[in-house]
């Protein structure tokens, strides 16, 4: 049915028509208004409640694609690449790759395709689902961009193509029907990494992986060099992009993404000057910096406040795209009763509570020291050998 419907969008202008008529009076409309159009729409009804249920997730994670009217199905949204992430890693791959053809193994309605298309090198996406093939197309109509779309089998492209392409690049699917697999990177479909092994000499991949991703359990098993970028958009770590190539050092670096779609090495961060000054602050590095392991290398000037690394002191304000930057305000050591009595003492009733390197979690210490959840008061907290460290911090 579904693949019907988005066969048809692409073989008359009256279906295109349709489509604006669907996401004009429909997504504009709330859902009872556009079921009540359902005998006007008829068969077209499912499609036209599908995108009112993706219309919210789309416009956050696609907001070109919406704006171009775009269609979207369920599973490949919730997987695929925003497109700010999207341009942000093509951009930066771009300049380390040698301009060469790319082809998406693994394209899904192919938002990743469409970005590689905008560094102005031929783009083949292969995607073996007709029905997203279709749908490909039918974007493709709608949000025109210089990609040649294949439907069929990944594992058949490669090897008709493992000779003459030296750029591949692979999202295979990290779900088994519901359950989502996560760092279970060995099943993973397709299975890529016989063909990575097969490799000719100069050949790139680029594999896209769950950020869960055990590397040192993945370098162990796979007889192969990489270097590894964690994917960072916002306050989330979205992905483990994996860079298969002749040269890899067994970089592990994170990728800072801009809502403009540029990308920023963490490495920069190391190498940025910052100017010292009067006041002292607490810094918390991004989610993906752990997930990378480099907070444990930071520059001198970064002074860990925890055994874990997972608070610094620095004598300057760092940018909020690297991380959490407070002003410190208190820091207090002892047991948990002795820091809720200095609290109480400074007439704080409330706070935001943030725990590393604790047996308790941030609840639980809030309870023990009668305080309710608020945005206005921040502390942070560690704990060793039952003895507690406490920084009350502002922004």
């Amino acid at each position: 049915m579904i693949s019907e419907i988005y066969s048809k969008l692409q073989q008359s202008d009256p279906t295109l028509g349709l489509l604006s008529e669907i996401h004009t009076h429909y997504l504009k409309k709330n859902i009872p208004n556009a079921f009540r159009l359902r005998d006007q729409w008829g068969p077209w009804s499912s499609i036209a409640a599908d995108q009112w249920a993706l219309h919210e997730k789309a416009l956050e994670k696609a907001p070109e694609w919406v704006a171009a009217g775009c269609l979207f199905e369920r599973r490949s949204l919730e997987q695929c690449t925003s497109t700010a992430v999207a341009r942000a890693k093509a951009d930066f791959f771009s300049a380390l790759i040698p301009h060469m053809p790319i082809h998406d193994l693994c394209a899904g309605f192919g938002i990743d395709a469409w970005a590689w298309s905008l560094t102005q090198r031929p783009v083949t996406a292969v995607e073996i689902d007709p029905a997203l093939h279709n749908l490909a197309l039918c974007n493709l109509s709608l949000n025109p961009h210089p990609v040649t779309r294949v439907c069929g089998d990944a594992e058949d492209h490669w090897q008709s193509h493992r000779e003459q392409i030296a750029l591949f690049m692979a999202d295979p699917d990290r779900r088994d029907g519901s359950t989502r697999l996560g760092a279970q990177w060995d099943l993973y479909r397709p299975h890529i990494w016989p063909w990575i092994d097969d490799r000719k000499p100069g050949q790139h991949w680029l594999i896209k992986l769950s950020p869960m991703t055990d590397l040192s359990a993945l370098r162990s098993q796979i007889d192969v060099e990489f270097d590894a970028y964690f994917i960072a958009f916002e306050a989330e770590t979205k992905e483990l992009l994996v860079h298969v190539h002749d040269q890899a050092k067994q970089i592990v670096d994170v990728l800072i993404c801009s809502k403009e779609g540029r990308a920023q090495s963490w490495t920069a961060l190391l190498n940025e000057p910052f100017q010292a000054g009067s006041q002292s602050y607490l810094f918390e590095p991004h989610g993906a910096a752990f997930a990378a392991r480099l907070n444990r290398h930071m520059p001198p000037s970064f002074e860990p406040l925890t055994r874990g690394h997972g608070f610094f002191k620095v004598p300057f304000l760092v940018s909020a795209q690297w991380g959490r930057c407070y002003a410190l305000v208190s820091h207090w050591e002892g047991s948990l009763n002795s820091i809720g009595q200095e609290l109480k003492r400074l007439g704080i009733q409330g706070a935001s509570i943030t725990v590393r390197e604790s047996r308790l979690s941030a609840d639980s210490i809030r309870k023990k020291w009668g305080l309710r959840e608020s945005q206005n008061q921040f502390v942070f907290v560690s704990e060793r050998d039952r003895h507690f460290s406490a920084w009350l911090v502002r922004r």
